[in-house]
C-alpha cells in the first residue's frame, strides 16, 4: 500500500493509483503485454449521455489498438 499511497500523493486529485505489481526489468509494456484493461469515471455535467452511450457501442469487443501507441 505505500506505493500507491506515495504515488497519489504527487498525482493530481482526478488521477487515483490503486494498485501495481512488480514486473522483470525487461518487460515493455507494449511489446508484453497480453491484456490491458482501462476504467474512465466521467461526472455527467455538460456531456451528452445519450451521445456518448451511442458511441460507446463502438467500443464494445476486441481492438487492435497498437497503432495509437
Amino acid at each position: 500500500m505505500f506505493y500507491e499511497t506515495q504515488a497519489n500523493w504527487v498525482l493530481p486529485p482526478t488521477i487515483r493509483v490503486f494498485a501495481w505489481s512488480h514486473i522483470s526489468p525487461d518487460f515493455s509494456a507494449r511489446f508484453n503485454c497480453k491484456h490491458k484493461h482501462y476504467k474512465y469515471f466521467l461526472t455527467s455535467h455538460g456531456l451528452d449521455l445519450f451521445l456518448m452511450k451511442s458511441a460507446s457501442n463502438y467500443l464494445i469487443g476486441e481492438h487492435d489498438f497498437r497503432n495509437l501507441c
